[in-house]
């Protein structure tokens, strides 16, 4: 939490699972599909849960569900169990109308989460209409 002058402000970091999105060349990763899930089911992107390789969309829109859910206090797929609960939660973040999923809250909650989810693999994402949405 901030203190003083910035008391209301909120710092997220967590750097667990970080991997760099450029090589070292200056070129992008590359695009792959397979590997597992990484990270919290809960606020994980659509594509991760696809096994398609994370970049700065996966992110952002991981950091969107997660605004969400402090906004809201729960997130519609928060409470599915079982053997198969991957596949469900995916079903369930796949299916849900952006809409419905921020049925209740600003509609900059909305506006970032599509702008994210339109977000082709390579694309740099446009920061500042997303600073934009949350000023």
């Amino acid at each position: 939490m901030g203190r003083q002058g910035t008391r209301n402000r909120v710092y997220i970091f967590d750097f667990g699972l970080s991997q760099k999105y450029m090589s070292p060349t200056g070129e992008h990763i590359p695009y792959r599909e397979g590997g597992h899930l990484v990270g919290t089911a809960r606020f994980a992107s659509i594509n991760t849960h696809k096994g398609i390789e994370q970049s700065r969309r996966d992110d952002l829109e991981s950091l969107c569900y997660t605004l969400i859910y402090l906004t809201k206090g729960r997130l519609p797929w928060q409470n599915i169990n079982g053997d198969d609960k991957y596949t469900k939660i995916l079903a369930k973040k796949s299916e849900i109308s952006l809409q419905e999923l921020c049925q209740g809250i600003p509609s900059e909650f909305m506006n970032m989460l599509k702008h994210c989810r339109e977000l082709k693999f390579e694309e740099e994402p446009n920061y500042d209409y997303l600073k934009g949405q949350v000023r």
